[in-house]
């Protein structure tokens, strides 16, 4: 292990990996604070064309009841937009302009009104966000100024929503070619491996190593986003957000995240074990998990097609799934038997082979 310590701390790519991930993350908060800023300007632009086309459609309403319904958009989007103006979008004020907004269009989209001029959220975001802003007002919690505010929790929050945590574990996957190939790389290998010590001690020592490098790793995340609040506040841990429809704190966000990158950072040690017991070759490694990687959103994110994702052998969307709906002990018995059935696959494997001629 302390060899292993030794490797790690003297690797000058794994300072630029480290590197690569603050990088990451200061470009993640520094676009949510630029979106943060910008965010009321385009909300008035949004309620400012629903001003103007409720206003033309106030006299040409087919109906009394249609006429009625225009006026009520029209007045609610005067309100919403002198909301934003001033900046007095954290009010309770506020908050009832909004809910009042969204009814106006849950009652459009049931009514057969055309309102996707200006409103381009579904039936289900609507609702969502209307049982947001009611939990918010019930439990007097003061709003945030966007979506985009760059606080501690709002932060977690958008790492876990946008599946941004998978660059973390992309990340790793880069630090664990290093901590399992390194030696085949420059050649120490026909020293290492040729020692009193078995081969499969030296690799069961990467494994152990390998998981302290992700907690390590994770740590490392979680302080930069810590840090970020001294800037930017910590937030409120009780603001609710909504992930399949149910909607939770973003303490329990936080707490899932943590639960999310532990599980899956165990998955990846496993099959990245795997990957270098069959090639011996870092590039390899890289290759076929940015291969997987890139089959990840391509097949979940373009196509929509998920059934394929139990097969594919990095970072299947299933864990989120688990995790969102409580069956934590469930991800973690997949997550351990992945882990443990490529870690004995790995051990025979590299029992047999020759290294060294």
């Amino acid at each position: 292990m302390m060899y292993e310590l030794k490797k790690f701390i003297f690797n000058k790519r794994n300072v630029g990996v480290f590197g690569f991930l603050v990088f990451f993350l200061v470009c993640f908060i520094g676009y949510n604070v630029y979106m943060d800023k910008h965010y009321n300007e385009s909300q008035i632009k949004i309620y400012q064309k629903a001003y103007r086309i409720s206003e033309n459609r106030m006299d040409e309403a087919g109906s009394e009841e249609e006429s009625e319904f225009w006026k009520k958009v029209y007045r609610n989007a005067s309100g919403l937009i002198h909301f934003y103006y001033n900046s007095e979008n954290k009010t309770d004020e506020f908050i009832e302009s909004k809910l009042s907004w969204n009814h106006l269009m849950l009652q459009a989209n049931n009514e057969g009104y055309i309102i996707n001029d200006f409103e381009k959220r579904d039936v289900q975001t609507l609702q969502n966000e209307t049982k947001q802003l009611k939990y918010l007002k019930k439990n007097h919690i003061e709003m945030l100024n966007s979506p985009y505010e760059p606080n501690t929790f709002n932060i977690f929050n958008e790492l876990f929503n946008q599946k941004l945590y998978l660059v973390v574990m992309l990340i790793l996957c880069i630090l664990l070619c290093d901590i399992f190939g390194l030696e085949m790389e420059s050649g120490f290998y026909k020293n290492l491996y040729v020692s009193r010590i078995s081969k499969q001690k030296i690799l069961l020592n990467k494994m152990k190593f390998s998981l302290f490098a992700a907690v390590f790793l994770i740590i490392v995340m979680f302080l930069i986003i810590v840090l970020s609040g001294l800037i930017f506040g910590i937030g409120n841990c009780d603001y609710p957000y909504f992930y399949f429809n149910q909607m939770y704190t973003v303490k329990e966000i936080v707490a899932k995240s943590i639960i999310l990158l532990v599980v899956e950072s165990v998955f990846v040690v496993g099959i990245s074990s795997l990957l270098f017991t069959c090639s011996l070759n870092n590039g390899f490694i890289v290759a076929v998990n940015l291969i997987l990687y890139a089959l990840f959103f391509v097949l979940g994110n373009v196509t929509g097609y998920s059934r394929f994702f139990v097969y594919i052998p990095f970072l299947h969307i299933d864990f989120v799934n688990l995790i969102i709906y409580k069956q934590v002990v469930l991800a973690a018995i997949i997550s351990l038997m992945y882990f443990l059935s490529c870690s004995l696959i790995s051990l025979q494997c590299f029992k047999k082979r020759e290294l060294v001629r």
